[in-house]
């Protein structure tokens, strides 16, 4: 048991909004998670290097059966926008109820 158990589902019910996740196959699911774009940087083609915004986006674990690579995530903050997941990766808190945090792309 960590001390950090129970912070995400604070967190959570603080800063999270609906998302739904219609992964591959199945049925579509909705979840409260925190939607967000991270400044990342990048080489552009003429070599010289560009700030872009990276979507993101955090989910209690354990995380939905939906949520796997090709999923699409519909996060109600940003109506009428779909994210593809990119991957799954495990937040670095010792919690129990961690973050998963889902790398995403524009669809």
């Amino acid at each position: 048991m960590s001390i950090f158990d129970g912070l995400t589902g604070a967190l959570n019910a603080v800063f999270g909004a609906p998302v739904t996740i219609t992964p591959p196959s199945g049925p579509p699911v909705t979840v409260t998670g925190q939607f967000r774009e991270n400044p990342r940087e990048v080489m552009g083609d003429d070599g010289r290097v560009m700030i872009i915004d990276t979507p993101t986006l955090q989910v209690r674990r354990p995380t939905p059966i939906a949520l796997v690579k090709g999923a699409i995530v519909a996060p109600s903050i940003r109506s009428g926008e779909t994210f593809r997941v990119l991957g799954v990766y495990r937040d670095r808190s010792p919690a129990a109820d961690a973050y998963a945090v889902v790398a995403m792309e524009a669809v």
